[in-house]
């Protein structure tokens, strides 16, 4: 920030003129490290010369994946890497079969499926970036449909495990979160798994396999 007349946004320079107009507080507002967002047109220099500057804006971000791990004591909880803070304002839901009505962080579990929605709190010189989450959702591990399952594979179960089958070489967790299509029970499937043809979808997490569906190869 310079004497309020501009401002870098990683190495775009933002030109602040008497008609750029702020949106949530005026020029007074400005400090290194406030998250903007600017409307504006590119000078011969290519300066963004500001029509607008929205002050507070808050990056929207969405993930969905298995919850990495939790921390109670600073309500944090890890998506695909990705550590976002609740707090009051956060809203829980349900949508898994488990159907918990009081719905909280100390409901969720590693390796469950969430959708969390919320935003990025930008980096300042004393603080690091944030993730707040304002909506977490659980679904049942197959709810996303194909297109958010990271891992699909296909094939005969070559060998079966303590909680695990191998498929095309590849060690896959089954748990009672896996949707089984073509057997009764988990129990079941694991004592006739050997030799079936199946085809498996489900997500990598911390380099490990996680089965979502399993379902019998026609």
């Amino acid at each position: 920030l310079t004497n309020g007349t501009s401002f870098k946004i990683e190495e775009t320079v933002v030109l602040i003129t008497t008609s750029t107009r702020f949106d949530g507080g005026n020029a007074n507002d400005l400090q290194t490290g406030t998250q903007v967002k600017v409307y504006g047109e590119l000078d011969v220099n290519q300066n963004l010369v500001a029509k607008k500057i929205k002050l507070n804006y808050k990056a929207k971000i969405s993930q969905k994946g298995l919850i990495d791990a939790i921390d109670l004591t600073a309500k944090t909880f890890t998506v695909n890497g990705t550590v976002f803070e609740i707090n009051e304002d956060t809203s829980f839901n349900d949508r898994s079969r488990s159907k918990v009505r009081f719905f909280d962080l100390e409901d969720v579990a590693t390796g469950d499926t969430i959708h969390v929605r919320g935003y990025k709190i930008a980096a300042t010189a004393t603080t690091t970036e944030r993730n707040v989450a304002t909506r977490v959702e659980r679904h049942n591990p197959h709810a996303f449909g194909d297109k958010d399952w990271k891992l699909e594979v296909e094939g005969v179960v070559e060998a079966v495990g303590d909680g695990t089958i191998t498929v095309a070489g590849q060690v896959i967790q089954v748990n009672a979160l896996t949707r089984l299509d073509g057997f009764t029970s988990l129990e079941n499937f694991f004592a006739v798994a050997l030799g079936k043809d199946v085809e498996v979808k489900g997500l990598t997490q911390n380099g490990v396999a996680i089965a979502l569906k399993v379902e019998l190869d026609d």
